[in-house]
């Protein structure tokens, strides 16, 4: 999966830099762009209903997914900082913040 940075008014080398930086984090920890916005979104979602994927696995996030989403969240931070632009507020429930990733 490809990391991807939306952060409006921002110049494309600017997004770039942000998203090498977030890539860098990631890295550092061993933890794939998917696993990453994986984890995120069950923490930010762990308030709805808990229900199972079609293949058994349980969206209730784990210690492991607390984890994972702490280093998404220092990811994204870094992006954020990388590109030197401030996102604009973002509300969990409604858009998943300035970092995420595309199967493209």
């Amino acid at each position: 999966m490809r990391l991807f940075l939306d952060i409006p008014g921002a110049a494309p080398a600017d997004l770039a830099r942000g998203v090498a930086a977030a890539q860098a984090i990631l890295d550092m920890y061993g933890v794939t762009p998917e696993q990453g916005a994986s984890s995120r979104w069950k923490v930010e979602h762990a308030h709805e209903p808990y229900y199972s994927l079609e293949d058994g696995e349980s969206l209730e996030p784990t210690m492991e997914d607390e984890k994972v989403a702490a280093i998404w969240y220092r990811a994204e931070a870094a992006a954020v900082k990388a590109c030197g632009k401030d996102p604009a507020p973002y509300d969990p429930d409604d858009h998943p913040g300035p970092l995420g990733c595309s199967r493209d």
